[in-house]
């Protein structure tokens, strides 16, 4: 707290002239703040035969060896024991997804673990558990011992879970200040549907007889209703290499077809549906429920805004009308009144 009200003021003025002086210039009194004002208070007294006031907070101010023996002896009881040959202690936040992986536990203790941190910002309390049971497992195996430390302020107010709308592919070649295009889009496609794709599209073909052949061009209507091709530049196994020379929007469903060979013909499947989009300005207002709600992403026709929040718990806690929310979200503030 003494370091903290010290530097609640900009003191670098006052730092350079008591350097100049050849005094301590405060830059590291973090652990024995009043001690090190009242040695520079006194030697300026001395030095200028100004009174030496005596405080009461005098007497009890941390001297800078004192200082560091309480904070080796709290550090030891928050952290454990320093290692041998340093001071430094290493802590890991544990991802929920690795909560189960024992085999993950071990390895970070092998690797010199000595705090396992749990945020519980995130997840949930039968994941938490799952962390310390296997945790403590992976210690009684490795012989190696482990603190566990938790932040416990509680999960974030989030957007609840938003509802899906179809996913959309957008291809755009790059083009000059002209329009001109200078490097055509690619994306590459499967053909076949077992493939795991990881987010790209398949282009499944009617007939597995029937497959595009590299320089073939396909045909399509893309979201808007527009006609575009696109060129196989290349066929490796089940992948297709596709290059576009015009802006293309994909969506699934949007059937395709071989300029040159009719039968060559198919249908795009395979893109993830998204997130709807929910935009609001400076100045909008909208409702954050604590209970399930199906989401007004648009404000174009006057309605307020409506999303649904990640912990509704923490609404039950909040009296109506008493209390003021003013949370910092990803790309500003916002704050309101629980009704």
């Amino acid at each position: 707290m003494d370091y903290l009200a010290l530097r609640r003021e900009d003191l670098r003025a006052l730092q350079e002239a008591l350097a100049d002086a050849g005094l301590s210039s405060l830059g590291r009194a973090e652990s024995h703040v009043r001690d090190a004002l009242e040695r520079v208070i006194g030697v300026l007294a001395a030095a200028t035969g100004a009174p030496d006031a005596e405080h009461p907070a005098k007497a009890h101010a941390l001297d800078r060896v004192c200082a560091h023996r309480e904070l080796k002896v709290h550090s030891e009881n928050l952290l454990g024991p320093a290692p041998e040959g340093r001071s430094t202690r290493i802590m890991v936040t544990i991802p929920g997804e690795r909560a189960a992986d024992e085999a993950f536990f071990r390895d970070l203790l092998q690797g010199g673990m000595q705090l396992a941190r749990i945020n519980c910002a995130h997840d949930g309390p039968d994941i938490w558990k799952r962390m310390v049971e296997n945790l403590r497992r992976a210690s009684a195996a490795t012989g190696l011992p482990c603190r566990i430390v938790a932040d416990l302020p509680g999960h974030k107010l989030r957007i609840g879970a938003l509802p899906m709308v179809p996913g959309v592919q957008h291809l755009r070649p790059q083009r000059d200040r002209l329009g001109r295009v200078q490097e055509a889009a690619h994306l590459r496609v499967y053909w076949d549907a077992s493939q795991e794709a990881g987010g790209a599209p398949h282009f499944l073909p009617q007939s597995p007889s029937a497959l595009p052949e590299p320089g073939e061009v396909l045909l399509l209507r893309d979201a808007r209703g527009k006609w575009r091709a696109l060129t196989v530049e290349g066929v490796r196994g089940q992948e297709l290499e596709l290059s576009a020379q015009a802006s293309v929007y994909l969506i699934n469903g949007c059937p395709w077809h071989s300029r040159r060979r009719p039968h060559c013909r198919g249908e795009i499947r395979g893109i993830p549906d998204e997130p709807v989009d929910i935009r609001l300005r400076q100045g909008d207002r909208f409702w954050l429920y604590g209970d399930a709600v199906d989401p007004v992403p648009s404000l174009a026709d006057g309605a307020v805004a409506a999303v649904p929040c990640s912990v509704p718990a923490n609404f039950a806690q909040a009296p109506a009308g008493a209390a003021n929310l003013d949370r910092r979200w990803q790309d500003g503030s916002a704050g309101g009144t629980c009704r």
